[in-house]
């Protein structure tokens, strides 16, 4: 699993801001909401699959113990999987930054769950992934009222917490148009099937910075 870097040398967990502290809440990864969460998302792939032929060419982002792959494994779909993560926790994961690196070599669909939580540059991620794959799933716990409190936020490690409305406007300025959308059961989660509206070789000369982000972003004091 290679990748294009923005900066010299590889990166490390404990080159990344604040590693003493960053966990992405790991030790809830036993939650059944999480193994929730890959299924819908494999029930979103299951869309994207047929039109991609024989398998699908699958980028896990922040893959954590792989959830997603046993998902995919046990509904039968054909797929070739990689799975990135800053902090791998298997030796078949590859060590990867969304942050400040792009996929090289070909991908069908990216998948990010639980992982734009987190990201200080989700808009500048963003239209990056949107110029090297053509389709993307994200999931997001959105901001429903005031279910999660600024110190809660904080003490999860938050810095993005969007109004389902708010990512979605975010996505399609970011060359994104939504192709399918899914709540997990507890209605917390929101999952996104999105398309680049520009594709193949065109994403790449016709990549743009998109406008400033228009959402409140809450800036979260440290990770958990």
């Amino acid at each position: 699993m290679t990748t294009e870097k923005n900066g010299s040398g590889p990166p490390t967990a404990s080159d990344a801001p604040g590693a003493d502290k960053m966990s992405f809440n790991c030790s809830d990864q036993a939650n059944a909401t999480w193994r929730q969460r890959a299924e819908i998302c494999v029930d979103l792939v299951a869309t994207i699959a047929p039109a991609h032929g024989a398998q699908l060419l699958v980028a896990d982002i922040g893959c954590g113990d792989q959830k997603l792959r046993e998902a995919l494994d046990r509904r039968g779909i054909r797929f070739a999987y990689s799975g990135y993560d800053l902090l791998p926790q298997s030796a078949d994961v590859g060590q990867f930054d969304v942050r400040t690196e792009s996929l090289s070599g070909h991908y069908d669909v990216t998948v990010m769950l639980g992982v734009i939580e987190y990201l200080e540059n989700l808009s500048e991620v963003l239209r990056r992934m949107a110029t090297k794959v053509p389709h993307l799933i994200v999931s997001h716990v959105i901001r429903q009222g005031d279910t999660y409190s600024a110190s809660r936020l904080s003490e999860l490690g938050w810095i993005n917490h969007l109004a389902a409305t708010e990512l979605e406007q975010l996505l399609g300025d970011c060359g994104y148009a939504i192709s399918a959308r899914r709540m997990t059961p507890d209605g917390r989660t929101l999952l996104l099937a999105c398309e680049a509206s520009v594709q193949g070789s065109l994403r790449e000369s016709l990549w743009r910075p998109c406008g400033p982000v228009s959402h409140p972003v809450l800036i979260a004091a440290g990770r958990k």
